[in-house]
C-alpha cells in the first residue's frame, strides 16, 4: 500500500486481516473475562440479588393490595435488631471485598458470595 495506495486487492486483504485481528482480540477479552477469578461467583451473586429484588417487589405488591400477612415470629424491636445485625454483617464484608478486588482476586468470589448470602435474610426480615 505504501508503493501503490490505489491497489484495491491489497486494501481488501488489509481489511480481511484487520477483521481477523479484531475478532481475535474480542475473543481473547471474552475468554479473560469469563475465566477471571470469582467471575462465576459474582454472576451467581447477581442472579441471587435479582431474585431477592423480585421477592421484595412481590411483597410490595401484596402490601399494596393488603394481602401481605404479618409475621408473628417476633415483635417490632426484635425485627429491628435482626435488621441491624444483617446490615452490620453486610458492612463487615465491604472491606474484605474491596481488598480482594484490589489485590487478592482469588478471594473475591468467596467474599462476594459471603456478603450476598446476607441479602435474602435481610429481605426476609424486612418483609
Amino acid at each position: 500500500l505504501a508503493i501503490n495506495p490505489q491497489d484495491p486487492p491489497m486494501w481488501e486483504l488489509l481489511a480481511a486481516h484487520t477483521k481477523a485481528v479484531t475478532d481475535s482480540i474480542k475473543s481473547l477479552i471474552l475468554a479473560i473475562r469469563d475465566k477471571c477469578p470469582g467471575q462465576k461467583e459474582c454472576d451467581s451473586a447477581i442472579d441471587r440479588l435479582n431474585a431477592t429484588i423480585n421477592q421484595l417487589d412481590q411483597a410490595i405488591l401484596l402490601a399494596m393490595n393488603q394481602q401481605l400477612h404479618s409475621n408473628a415470629s417476633s415483635n417490632l424491636q426484635g425485627f429491628q435488631e435482626q435488621l441491624l445485625q444483617a446490615i452490620g454483617d453486610i458492612g463487615e464484608h465491604i472491606k474484605p471485598i474491596a481488598m480482594a478486588a484490589k489485590g487478592e482476586a482469588e478471594k473475591l468470589g468467596y467474599q462476594v458470595t459471603a456478603m450476598c448470602n446476607v441479602f435474602p435474610i435481610l429481605a426476609g426480615i424486612a418483609i
